[in-house]
């Protein structure tokens, strides 16, 4: 009997195969209702951050048929669990957040659910930034660091003579990366810019997790801890840092300064020399430094920085890199009457001093210097042009300085100890802000004028133009930004403004941001406009 039992169940088990395996063949050849997958273009483009939507044509063999199908799109470089392909979204309709900037190939998935029959249809995706270029704002908010991005774009796309629409992104951080934290005590934003590589990045300066973000991707690349050939010196707490294209310098909270010499220029990779971890020195003392003055657009192998505590300006030099530097004097000269001496200021209080004229300095190497300063209860501006700059060989001292102006300044009321200024760098104005209100002096006419009036209260933090110079950009402390119009028609004009908008927290610090190093020194370009 148990013979019998167990053989009546091989048997059953046979027909069970047998009744699978046929029904399995009568699935195979159900009739399949055929997908063609039509896109616009071999390649969309994506922006980071922003969530590209795109719907592909879908046609069918049996247009009467097309609700027994399942639809999603996956990535066919990125494989997940399983060793299945990432499936990016389900649905007709692509939603893709870009992670990185670059190239990538994604496909839809048609699946027919009666007969299992998958149609696929790739389409490659260009991921790019929409933040290399623009307004790049340093906020602090609830005690964190936070970044805003002003994006400036023509009303009429390719015409750059249509006005400007800027679209504001208020938290780009958290909104690329809303797992990551920026760090906290904001105090300084700086560029620096290169021609290979990585053409752009930033540093943010704060008090807790200084570090240099990408300047496309705006991902944190490394920490400035991390930067110091030896280890980072034990009392870092950054406030300024100015990179130009042959001399880096870090200013700490006690006014010592930290070199490096990227010594081939924009041409070098960033990253690629160290601080050195130990304060800069000059004839046997530490260097105090109360500001920096960059030299122009990256030329010179040289810059200039304001010792306060030895009254006189100094060049720092690039040609010396195994000492961290060589400091040089300024040229001296001796000239009559009342002049400022950059070798020993003496009594006087500088407030400010600017290189500009870019264009000169690129094709006669020439280089202009506005200096602005107080001495007795009067304010002076001081003018004046110096050679060379462009050659390693030539050392700065070398370079003689010439074609002195110094005249009081017009209209000392605009002026006070805590007066903002800003250089442009194509052009001869300087703007300055004094409380609320925004004035511009004209360095050929010798003239100053009030140009535009904030809201009382105001304490402007920052300014900076952009590429062409028709815009400045004014940060205040209470989180308002302005762009108002400061092109050559419209520097008479009293309304001015083009932008305003109100950001959360306070304001630290601004700059408008380039590309790369080449964007800004060929900025006079209309190629390189926004």
């Amino acid at each position: 009997m148990k013979k019998i039992l167990i053989l009546s169940a091989l048997l059953l088990a046979c027909f069970c195969y047998q009744a699978c395996y046929e029904d399995k063949g009568k699935y195979d050849y159900l009739p399949i209702n055929k997908v063609t997958i039509t896109f616009d273009a071999y390649t969309l483009t994506a922006y980071l951050g922003d969530t590209l939507k795109y719907t592909p044509k879908i046609t069918f063999e049996d247009p009467s048929d097309t609700l027994g199908f399942e639809y999603w799109w996956e990535n066919k470089g990125n494989m997940g669990l399983l060793g299945r392909r990432e499936v990016i979204n389900e649905g007709r309709e692509l939603r893709f957040l870009a992670p990185i900037v670059g190239q990538q190939n994604i496909q839809i998935c048609v699946r027919e659910i009666s007969s299992g029959y998958i149609t696929e249809g790739s389409v490659s995706i260009n991921a790019v930034s929409r933040y290399s270029k623009g307004w790049l704002i340093l906020r602090e908010d609830a005690g964190q660091s936070k970044l805003s991005f002003i994006l400036p774009e023509r009303s009429v796309p390719g015409d750059n003579t249509s006005p400007h629409v800027y679209t504001p992104y208020v938290d780009l951080y958290s909104t690329l990366y809303p797992d990551a934290a920026l760090g906290s005590g904001p105090v300084a934003l700086s560029q620096m810019l290169g021609s290979r590589g990585l053409m752009t990045a930033f540093y943010i300066l704060q008090q807790s997790g200084s570090a240099c973000f990408n300047g496309v991707s705006y991902q944190q690349e490394l920490l400035l801890s991390q930067e110091f050939v030896g280890g980072s010196p034990a009392n870092l707490q950054p406030i300024d840092y100015m990179h130009t294209g042959y001399v880096a310098m870090l200013m700490n909270a006690d006014h010592a300064v930290y070199f490096r010499s990227p010594y081939y220029g924009s041409n070098t990779d960033f990253f690629t020399y160290s601080f050195a971890n130990f304060p800069m020195e000059h004839q046997g003392k530490l260097l105090n430094v109360e500001f920096f003055i960059p030299s122009v657009a990256g030329y010179a192998f040289f810059t200039a920085a304001y010792d306060k505590e030895g009254k006189r300006f100094l060049w720092i030099y690039a040609g010396n890199v195994t000492t961290g530097g060589a400091i040089l004097p300024a040229p001296a000269f001796t000239l009559p009457g009342e002049y400022l001496d950059y070798n020993n200021t003496a009594d006087a209080n500088v407030l400010y001093s600017a290189f500009y004229n870019e264009a000169l300095v690129g094709s006669l190497g020439q280089s202009h210097n506005i200096t602005v300063y107080e001495r007795g209860g009067n304010y002076y501006v001081q003018r004046c042009r110096g050679t060379g700059g462009q050659q390693l060989s030539v050392l700065p001292a070398e370079q003689p300085l010439y074609d002195f102006t110094n005249n009081p300044f017009p209209n000392p009321g605009f002026l006070s100890a805590n007066t903002k200024f800003y250089q442009l760098k194509t052009r001869a104005y300087l703007f300055f802000a004094t409380g609320n209100n925004i004035y511009w002096y004209d360095h050929l006419g010798g003239s100053a004028r009030l140009f535009y009036t904030l809201p009382a209260g105001a304490e402007v933090v920052a300014m900076s133009s952009n590429p062409q110079e028709t815009e400045l950009g004014i940060a205040l402390s209470n989180g308002k930004f302005v762009i108002i119009d400061v092109s050559n028609e419209r520097l008479m004009e009293n309304d001015t403004k083009l932008y305003e908008i109100d950001l959360p927290g306070r304001v630290v610090d601004m700059e408008y941001k380039f590309p790369s190093m080449s964007a800004l020194q060929s900025r006079t370009y209309e190629s390189q406009w926004d």
